[in-house]
């Protein structure tokens, strides 16, 4: 398996085919002769019992997959092949490295998995998440030069597909098992969110380096000649944040990952413009503050905020403009954020409502008076 992986002394076309064909057990349409495996390098394929056991075992998919997303070079993994839709291989994908996604996805959605095989399959759709935010780091963040164009521009369209394509699959799997009973299987959900926007953050900043990488994008797949379904319309970062956040904020405020996903997003957003923008947040947190149950959640949602707050006021003081001093720089952001947090909290202290009020008392205030000392 790790000849097959690291292909020395194949070309790069072979080594893609080699790896879609004898390691995924995938198809590819049309398949040039000469950019067959050559059989001197590697073992015939055989279609023995034990062989079909294999790949339809759990472990062994997600072991292969594991395998080519850690040591394949992505300038194999990203070679565009038509690979042929099957039941292994059900959604369109053009190169290795979204099949490994396709087989790893596979098997994240089955029912009755066993808890160690849950937590590997979880923990390898983050470690594919995270190989990808690598490598799309790695292309969109180098010069391009010759054939490094078209690397770039493959490797914006993959991140495109990601963030459009298999948005919604992945927001399911922090919906569902984002409370898994299984500790481990809750880190690793938490790790995949990161992950992808980790991907969400990196295309947005190759969009603000070279504002025509999308249009760069679209141009190579079409000269690729893959389809539609595969060449989703260019979309940035900021827009895909934005579209994540409407997606959390559509979730009920009694699901409890509603406040664990918008604190995770509090790193990644401007959250002045969020609670402008979206006035019931705070409100709808320090309601929730009542509920014994869940008050805990939204206090770590109401801190993650506060905390943001702290760190912009910080920010402003480091980075004040020339001819502002540093202090009224501080103290024109602060006064931002008290002005969203004044009424909000007034209204919830002033409840008729002893546990809300406890709560507030014992989760909220201290971390306010922190991070806003002059409210």
């Amino acid at each position: 398996m790790v000849a097959l992986i690291e292909g020395a002394g194949m070309p790069r076309q072979q080594r893609a085919v080699a790896l879609a064909v004898r390691a995924l057990d995938i198809k590819i349409h049309n398949l040039d002769k000469s950019s067959e495996p050559s059989e001197s390098y590697l073992p015939p394929l055989v279609s023995s019992t034990n062989y079909k056991n294999c790949m339809d075992d759990a472990v062994s998919m997600i072991c292969i997959a594991r395998a080519i997303v850690s040591l394949a070079s992505y300038e194999t993994t990203l070679v565009a092949l038509d690979i042929e839709p099957s039941i292994r291989i059900p959604s369109i994908c053009n190169n290795v490295h979204e099949a490994v996604f396709t087989h790893i996805a596979s098997i994240c959605g089955r029912s009755q998995l066993a808890p160690g095989v849950k937590i590997i399959v979880f923990e390898s759709m983050a470690i594919w998440l995270q190989e990808t935010a690598k490598l799309l780091a790695r292309c969109l963040g180098e010069v391009q030069r010759g054939e490094e164009r078209d690397m770039h521009a493959m490797a914006f369209a993959l991140g495109q597909r990601v963030l459009i394509l298999q948005r919604e699959r992945i927001m399911g799997y922090l919906w569902s098992y984002w409370d898994d009973p299984i500790d481990a299987v809750q880190v690793k959900v938490r790790t995949i969110f990161e992950a992808f926007l980790d991907i969400g953050s990196t295309m947005n900043q190759a969009i603000i380096v070279n504002p025509a990488i999308a249009e760069s994008a679209l141009t190579h797949t079409d000269s690729a000649g893959q389809s539609k379904a595969t060449s989703p319309g260019a979309q940035d970062g900021n827009a895909f944040l934005s579209d994540v956040l409407d997606l959390v904020l559509t979730m009920d405020w009694s699901r409890k990952v509603k406040y664990s996903l918008l604190a995770a997003l509090c790193a990644r957003i401007n959250v002045l413009d969020m609670l402008t923008g979206h006035t019931d947040i705070l409100t709808s947190c320090l309601e929730t503050m009542a509920q014994v149950t869940m008050a805990s959640r939204a206090g770590q949602l109401l801190t993650a905020l506060l905390s943001r707050a702290a760190d912009d006021i910080r920010c402003a003081r480091e980075q004040a403009p020339d001819g502002e001093e540093e202090e009224a720089a501080a103290l024109r952001v602060e006064t931002a954020h008290m002005a969203l947090w004044k009424g909000p909290v007034t209204a919830a202290l002033c409840r008729d409502d002893d546990t809300s009020r406890r709560m507030l008392t014992q989760q909220l205030l201290p971390a306010l008076f922190e991070a806003l000392p002059r409210i």
